[in-house]
């Protein structure tokens, strides 16, 4: 708050003279516009409160003899004059608004109440030779010193304190609001300050010392100033609380906490108003009965931070701590038994594991895109999401990716996430979802975007729902991956391509919507598709230099083309054991073949391995073979004539040159013994 001053602009007798004036529209122009100016000088006061001079930006103050305007609510008006008002000596009672408690009885006692347009200049000093009770204290204060031990002050109205100078053992009662702009804690020695009242303090400063707050009414303290510097290395400050249930607590630790202890014992959840500091953060939870609520409550997008956290145990248990907004915001160096802190860094318990009660949302920034690329890197959460808190990660994280452009996610490591939703155009336009990097793990990940591609090294989910017509891509998969249920809301309209996967990668899929578009391998050891529920169609297929695994279940295969562009692999196709093919439809249809072969066959090629021993003849399978020259510019040419399919051991389908004959049986790719 500013604090200005100015001669006044006229000089009368007393205000209560002074009619038909209105402030309401008053406006100050000038040197003076950003101030608050004395436009009127009384020389007697006969504390008038008049309606045209009390208003929302004008006041009688200063002893009712300044007639106060201010331009704007962030600015007061310091009354002039420092006086200075002293209590004799007592061990009994003194009455702080008996002139005769002071030494100065002319002048004193500061019993004027400041208010939002004005602060008084007068100081009170409690000494050293004051002990008992001080009685009936109210007003406004610039500063209240209090260098002694053993006083009670007992308010009767509201205490307004710029500046609390204080040491010893002393107590505030009473049912009044104290509000403290600063308590200084200005000597060395323990100290401590009780406070019956509701009380608010602004800010918090001490020199190596250890002050023990008590509280038993509503209270408000913030430690440390925005000034730095004003709490010093190894002080301590201990919070304690007893309140009533329509009572709260509410703290605020400034950085200059970093390097101070603090103990902190309460009956209420202590509501944090921003990110904790502490060296060494001690607390006791002194509630009677366990509830789900934690023992703080921080705000989202603030940290919790301590070198060492020690629980000192009451009644309860076991207990949640803390809950904050975001991962890695629980930053917790050493802590003693019985606390838990979950993998994330995301919540605190005491005698329990506990759980998070609410889910960790993480939206991207639609106007972080840069380039096509929003770099997906907690250091560069500019152009990448909503908080500086993101990405998160665990069983309560929510991602969102929602965007109207091409865009490309770079750098994903999710250990585990509840849930993945990725949106991205609309009805009417198509754009490309790109997510790169290490790993996706986690529960679930629904797709509203028409192009999406996994770009991974693994993927781990339980559950992938497609919403609408997309093609779905799995890249670069180097660790064994599984998809355990895909769910196609719009059947017949997905495409899955699978690309230079090196280990096997497993989709489930075992809901009622089950025909796919299409399905392609292109360079992948092994892609396993199951499903234990309903019928799969899978639409084209389209395998180059990959497996495609039929694990189990029934698959619809009638008139059907299979793409096989071959290098060398054997069995591109394979059937388990387990394995149904057109077990609803008894009626023979074709399934064609379309062979392409870099180079000519000088022995067997196993394209298929089935559970059916006359495979062949009971699907109508009919092939077409043509070489693959395409990298030479040469035109495909047709070699059915020299070439014929051939079913051997029982359960082999094979490519073979005309005239060919298999000698001995190649290992099962199912490892069975069928054959």
């Amino acid at each position: 708050m500013d604090v200005v001053n100015d001669e006044p602009i006229f000089t009368g007798d007393v205000p209560s003279r002074i009619t038909g004036v209105s402030t309401s529209n008053m406006v100050i122009n000038g040197a003076s516009s950003s101030t608050c100016q004395a436009i009127g000088s009384f020389s007697n006061s006969d504390n008038s409160r008049n309606t045209f001079i009390k208003s929302e930006m004008s006041d009688l103050g200063c002893l009712s003899k300044l007639w106060i305007v201010c331009s704007k609510k962030t600015l007061s008006y310091k009354c002039p004059g420092n006086t200075q008002c002293t209590f004799k000596a007592s061990t009994t009672e003194l009455n702080a608004s008996d002139k005769a408690s002071y030494i100065d009885q002319e002048n004193c006692p500061c019993s004027e109440a400041g208010s939002e347009i004005f602060t008084t200049g007068c100081e009170t000093n409690i000494p050293s030779n004051v002990s008992g009770i001080i009685k009936d204290m109210k007003g406004s204060i610039e500063t209240l010193t209090v260098d002694t031990d053993g006083v009670e002050i007992e308010t009767s109205n509201v205490l307004s304190i710029s500046t609390m100078r204080i040491r010893g053992v002393n107590q505030f009662k009473g049912s009044q609001a104290i509000k403290v702009d600063i308590v200084d804690i200005f000597t060395s020695l323990p100290t401590r300050v009780t406070f019956d009242n509701p009380v608010s303090i602004s800010a918090t400063q001490l020199s190596g010392s250890s002050v023990f707050f008590f509280f038993k009414n509503e209270v408000s303290i913030i430690l440390g100033t925005t000034k730095g510097q004003t709490i010093k290395s190894g002080a301590s400050v201990s919070l304690s609380s007893t309140l009533s249930n329509d009572q709260n607590i509410e703290v605020i630790t400034t950085e200059e906490m970093k390097e101070a202890d603090l103990f902190i014992s309460s009956n209420k959840q202590v509501k944090l108003g921003g990110s904790l500091y502490s060296k060494t953060l001690t607390i006791t939870n002194t509630k009677e009965t366990t509830d789900e609520e934690a023992m703080f409550m921080i705000p989202t997008g603030k940290e919790f931070n301590a070198n060492k956290l020690k629980v000192v145990s009451s009644y309860l248990k076991s207990y949640k701590i803390v809950e904050t907004s975001d991962i890695n915001y629980v930053n917790i160096g050493e802590y003693s038994d019985g606390v838990y802190i979950d993998k994330y860094k995301s919540y605190a318990t005491y005698g329990t594991k506990g759980k998070r009660s609410s889910d960790i949302i993480c939206s991207m920034k639609k106007e972080g895109i840069q380039s096509g690329v929003i770099a997906f890197d907690d250091k560069n959460t500019n152009t990448s999401w909503d908080r500086a808190g993101c990405s998160c990660d665990g069983e309560s994280c929510q991602v969102n990716m929602i965007s109207d452009s091409d865009y490309r996610m770079t750098g994903i490591n999710y250990e585990f996430v509840k849930s993945i939703f990725i949106k991205n155009g609309n009805d009417l336009k198509t754009y490309t979802s790109v997510l790169e990097g290490d790993k996706i793990q986690g529960e679930n990940i629904e797709v509203d975007t028409g192009n999406i591609e996994f770009r991974v090294g693994k993927i781990q989910m339980n559950k992938l729902t497609i919403q609408k017509e997309s093609t779905i891509s799995f890249i670069g998969i180097n660790n064994t991956s599984t998809i355990e249920n895909i769910v196609l809301i719009k059947p017949g309209t997905t495409s899955i391509l699978v690309k230079d996967g090196i280990t096997p990668l497993t989709l489930k899929i075992n809901n009622d919507n089950n025909t796919l578009n299409s399905i392609t391998l292109q360079n992948s050891r092994r892609v396993i598709i199951s499903n234990t529920q309903t019928t799969i169609n899978l639409g084209e297929v389209n395998i180059e230099n990959s497996q495609l695994y039929l694990d189990s279940g029934n698959y619809e295969f009638n008139e059907k083309t299979i793409n096989f562009i071959v290098n060398s692999n054997d069995f591109m196709m394979v059937m388990g054991p387990s394995t149904q093919i057109n077990s609803n439809n008894r009626e023979i249809k074709t399934m064609n073949f379309n062979i392409k072969i870099e180079k000519e066959l000088e022995g067997p090629i196993y394209l298929l391995r089935t559970s059916y021993q006359n495979f062949i003849s009971r699907f109508g399978v009919k092939f077409r073979v043509t070489s693959n020259n395409r990298l030479k510019g040469e035109p495909t040419n047709a070699k059915d004539s020299k070439y014929e399919l051939t079913q051997v051991c029982r359960i082999y389908v094979a490519l073979v040159p005309k005239g060919y004959t298999i000698t001995e049986c190649p290992k099962d790719p199912c490892g069975t013994n069928e054959a």
